[in-house]
């Protein structure tokens, strides 16, 4: 086992000296497409917090009455449920939501401490089912909804935002859209990478499968090289994209700047998501170059 592992570190070291100036410039044209994939991620990011889940998900939110019991909201809840065009349903308290929007809104969190109640109602946030997706027939329930005594307010309005509605299923299309062209971009930068380094040694690599080496045997080395050209163009991208975020937080106000506000937690996800992507990919392209010797 240890000789495999030796076999393997020194294949990839040599593989990486001779090649470097290839593995350089797949590298650096693989970040250009992770920070494609990592815009993508950030757009939608953003977008699911500028606007509620209830509104991305196709949803509507019920404002309740102030001083309306628990109970009774559940009564409501349950009666709203029982509708045909409704899916899923679920309370929502004052303090919830309070929660959620300074969560959600962090740099306001100056602004915030000036409430000391949450001022915003509880609500019951209805999700539809496909077969009631669409602006027309979603009118006629949130009309009905509104005609409950202890609803206060129902959104969204229907003719307010079908128009956001048939952006955000472009937007979603487009996302699609791009990331597939991202990856297979940055599938072919592999491969064409790798497949040099294939190709160079192909007599070398054709012996090997004569004497009875196993294509795992004989593809590990491309492998590894894959991941690790594909970690590394996830590497650049998201040190490109957080410099982008930090510019601008420092260069915007607070209201501007509420879409790019950043965590701790949102940074480590943003990486497992360029580093998911570009191991994936980095080990398609190094399979698509090995079909060469194997077909």
């Amino acid at each position: 086992m240890k000789d495999r592992i030796d076999f393997l570190v020194l294949r990839v070291v040599e593989d990486v000296r001779l090649n470097w100036p290839a593995i350089t410039g797949g590298i650096l044209a693989g970040a250009l497409c992770m920070v494609l994939i990592g815009g993508v991620f950030l757009t939608s990011w953003s977008l699911r917090r500028a606007f509620p889940g209830w509104l991305l998900d196709g949803g509507a939110a019920a404002y309740v009455l102030p001083g309306v019991s628990l109970e009774r909201q559940n009564e409501l809840a349950a009666e709203i449920a029982g509708w045909p065009e409704i899916d899923s349903v679920r309370i929502v308290s004052a303090e919830e939501a309070w929660r959620r929007l300074q969560r959600n809104f962090d740099d306001w969190k100056d602004v915030f401490r000036g409430f000391p109640n949450s001022p915003l109602p509880a609500s019951i946030e209805a999700r539809f089912k496909p077969s009631a997706s669409d602006w027309t027939a979603k009118e006629p329930v949130l009309n009905k909804m509104r005609r409950l005594p202890e609803i206060e307010e129902v959104a969204p309005e229907g003719d307010i935002y079908a128009p956001l509605g048939s952006f955000l299923s472009v937007v979603r299309w487009a996302r699609a859209g791009m990331l597939v062209l991202a990856a297979l971009a940055l599938a072919s930068i592999v491969f064409s990478v790798m497949g040099q380094a294939v190709a160079a040694r192909r007599d070398e690599l054709a012996a090997y499968h004569c004497v009875g080496a196993t294509r795992a045997f004989i593809g590990a080395p491309y492998y590894v090289e894959g991941v690790l050209q594909g970690a590394a163009s996830a590497l650049v991208a998201f040190c490109v994209l957080f410099a982008v975020i930090v510019a601008a937080g420092i260069s915007h106000s607070s209201p501007l700047n509420i879409l790019l506000s950043w965590r701790l937690s949102d940074s480590l996800l943003l990486f497992g998501w360029l580093l998911g992507w570009g191991i994936g990919l980095g080990c398609l392209g190094a399979w698509f170059a090995l079909r060469r010797i194997f077909g």
